[in-house]
């Protein structure tokens, strides 16, 4: 039978409050189906049964390692249970530390020590996106905040010899909340390719009203493109969308527009940056110029702007 749960959390009832109930509200708030006893649990449940489904029929068992773990018996008991499942040639277990060093798990568990684990020490942020990496690997994720992004796919051709190829970027906002400013980078992998010799195309409008200075072509509120060098001196693009509505996806269409050698290709690879949480002036008239916040988390020297026509 195929898995119904994407993740099991198994975790000391201690725990809770300070992680494993935000942890759990974040994952599930992406669509995932987590087995947590709060999600999962009625009344009248038996809790030996409903462990031992979730145990058996989850991918992953995501297990909060702190020193209250190791001193109650049911999680202890829930991860002999996904330990049982590695045996057989899963490997399933995804270990979260908190507040516990190595040294401390090696004494106890030189099993479970020897695992590489998030650390709840890095943010909770910083744990939901390695999280979410795992059960999700066919896109990538940055969290902010407690608000999650994702895009996929995040490697694709832009040129192979003659032929342009067209690839749709998605750009999902997992969160309840609207993202604003957000910043996707394509890098260019290729010596031969330009961020002029991409082409880019941006599906709807989610668009704030604009001014344009006199003399400047009118402009969206939508997007703005900007071709550029990043910090490892590779040609890049960066792409800023104003914003992105609660669970809603955006669409950006990448493609080459010069020809190669039959033997040469361009390649490209993509990543969110950043995005903002409150609504920021994307665009605004200032002394007979148009101006626009937005962060920018590294060094990306800007060569030329694009402005997406109205």
């Amino acid at each position: 039978m195929e898995p119904i749960f994407d993740a099991f959390i198994c975790h000391a009832s201690e725990d809770k409050e300070d992680v494993v109930r935000p942890l759990a509200r974040m994952l599930a708030g992406t669509g995932l189906n987590i087995w947590y006893d709060e999600f999962s649990l009625k009344l009248g449940d038996s809790l030996r049964q409903s462990i031992e489904k979730g145990l058996a029929n989850s991918r992953y068992g995501i297990v909060v390692i702190s020193h209250h773990f190791f001193e109650k018996g049911w999680p202890q008991a829930e991860l002999n249970g996904l330990f049982a499942r590695e045996m057989m040639g899963e490997k399933i277990i995804v270990p979260i530390w908190f507040n516990i060093e190595y040294a401390d798990i090696v004494k106890i568990s030189p099993i479970i020590a020897d695992k590489y684990a998030a650390k709840i020490s890095d943010g909770l942020d910083r744990v939901v996106e390695q999280l979410l990496d795992v059960l999700e690997p066919t896109l990538l994720h940055v969290s902010k905040n407690n608000l999650i992004t994702s895009i996929a796919p995040n490697n694709f051709r832009l040129q192979g010899g003659d032929w342009s190829v067209k690839t749709s970027v998605f750009v999902s906002n997992r969160s309840e909340s609207t993202l604003y400013a957000l910043s996707i980078k394509l890098t260019i992998q290729s010596d031969n390719y330009s961020a002029k010799d991409v082409h880019v195309d941006i599906v709807g409008d989610q668009g704030t009203d604009v001014k344009a200075s006199p003399g400047l072509p009118p402009v969206s509120g939508d997007s703005i493109i900007f071709d550029g060098i990043d910090s490892e001196r590779h040609e890049a693009l960066l792409v800023i969308l104003s914003k992105i509505a609660p669970k809603q996806n955006r669409e950006i269409i990448f493609s080459g527009r010069r020809t190669l050698k039959k033997t040469e290709e361009a390649l490209a690879s993509v990543k969110i940056c950043d995005f903002n949480t409150e609504p920021v002036e994307f665009f605004m008239e200032c002394q007979g110029k148009v101006a626009f916040k937005f962060q920018v988390p590294e060094t990306f020297t800007m060569k030329s702007i694009r402005w997406k026509k109205a």
